[in-house]
This record gives C-alpha cells, sequence and structure tokens, in this order.
C-alpha cells in the first residue's frame, strides 16, 4: 500500500531509499515516481510507459534497481511492490482519465 503514515514518508524523503522498513514504503517509493511521471503528462501514452517501465520490463527500471540495491529487500519484494503501486495508480489515476476521454470521446 502506498499510503503508509506520514512520518514515514518524511524518514524516506530524508534518508533515501536505505530508509524503508516494510513492503508499504516500496510501494510508496514507486508509487510517489509514478504520480510525478502522471503529473508532467497525463495520458494514455504515460500509463503505458510506466506499466512496462514498473510492471513488463522491471529489470530496466533505475528506480526499481536503487530500491533493490539500497534497501534491504528482495527483489521479489520490490517488483511486487511494483506491480501493486501500478494497480493502485491505474485505479486512482488512469481509470478516471479514461472515464473522461469515454465521455469526450463517447464509447465503444
Amino acid at each position: 500500500m502506498p499510503f503508509i503514515p506520514k512520518e514515514n514518508r518524511k524518514v524516506i524523503k530524508e534518508q533515501g531509499f536505505k530508509a524503508c522498513k516494510q513492503v508499504g514504503d516500496l510501494c510508496y517509493v514507486v508509487y510517489i515516481h509514478m504520480i510525478s511521471e502522471w503529473g508532467k503528462n497525463p495520458r494514455w501514452t504515460t500509463a503505458h510507459d510506466l506499466k512496462q517501465e514498473f510492471v513488463i520490463c522491471p529489470i530496466g527500471s533505475n528506480v526499481l534497481q536503487h530500491l533493490f540495491t539500497q534497501s534491504s529487500f528482495t527483489w521479489s519484494d520490490v517488483l511486487t511492490a511494483s506491480h501493486l503501486a501500478y494497480d493502485v495508480f491505474f485505479t486512482f489515476k488512469v481509470v478516471d482519465y479514461e472515464r473522461r476521454k469515454q465521455i469526450e470521446n463517447g464509447g465503444i
């Protein structure tokens, strides 16, 4: 779950990935990156690119590589957090975007 306590967020912001102590912290770090990228360019292509980076081809993700090497978690933990972060991101950001596009462009 990316919605970790605010005090945990502060520690991670100050100390970096090594401050991640629970798998939810990993999810938070990935989710924050996704939200940042989405904010720069909120469109389907951004959702596509994030899915490729964090779910389809995660071995090439600098964010995930740093999480793995700078924390005490396994690669499996990092990947699972990445997938779950994308699920939350898709549910809260992309679905809303698609609903607006459906209204704008008409349904199928």
